[in-house]
């Protein structure tokens, strides 16, 4: 699967954005709460080279694929600190290569409906951009 690069959207009130080594320690503190990965806790990490490694993996698929996880920030404050990742990424379900939505947003921000939001901007990116196989 490729498509074209979509570095960055913009929704009413968020920027999602390609994350950068800038991001690391964000990935960090996100994956390392165990509220934010409640219903996944196979994704908590433990130190900071983890969230590196979980960084260099996004990356390389957006390298691969021109597409991944975006940083989702405020749009109206893009200086503060990123509130969480939502985007899609390839994965091989039943021998056949899909698309897999993931969002984990900071629990500060949970009930304000961004996490629909972005996961809402994602879906119809990949809807209306991504191949279906």
């Amino acid at each position: 699967m490729t498509a074209p690069p979509a570095e960055e959207m913009v929704t009413a009130r968020l920027s999602l954005r390609r994350p950068t080594p800038a991001d690391v320690a964000r990935i960090h503190a996100l994956h390392t709460d165990r509220r934010a990965c409640a219903h996944n806790p196979s994704d908590l990490l433990t130190d900071v080279a983890e969230a590196e490694d979980r960084y260099r993996a996004w990356d390389a698929h957006w390298r691969a694929y021109g597409f991944g996880y975006w940083t989702v920030r405020p749009r109206r404050d893009p200086e503060r600190a990123a509130v969480g990742f939502c985007g899609v990424k390839v994965v091989r379900w039943d021998e056949v290569e899909v698309l897999n939505l993931f969002y984990r947003l900071d629990p500060a921000v949970w009930g304000a409906g961004l996490a629909t939001e972005a996961a809402t901007a994602v879906v119809s990116w990949a809807t209306r951009t991504a191949p279906s196989g």
